[in-house]
């Protein structure tokens, strides 16, 4: 099926589309720039000893 098909089938426009596309993409690309700050902040703030941990101990909850 055409994307202007599905389009018309959702009742909308593949202009409609494509700006919920790049809203949802944006909106990735701006979490992941925000979990990455927050990993870059939390190394400053946490200390471990030069200890590593293993998956598990990671994991656990």
């Amino acid at each position: 099926m055409s994307e202007r098909r599905r389009a018309a089938a959702n009742r909308t426009t593949l202009n409609a589309q494509f700006r919920r596309w790049l809203k949802d993409h944006a909106g990735r690309k701006h979490q992941a720039d925000a979990a990455i700050a927050t990993i870059h902040l939390l190394r400053g703030e946490i200390a471990t000893g030069g200890r590593r941990f293993t998956r598990d101990e990671m994991n656990e909850r």
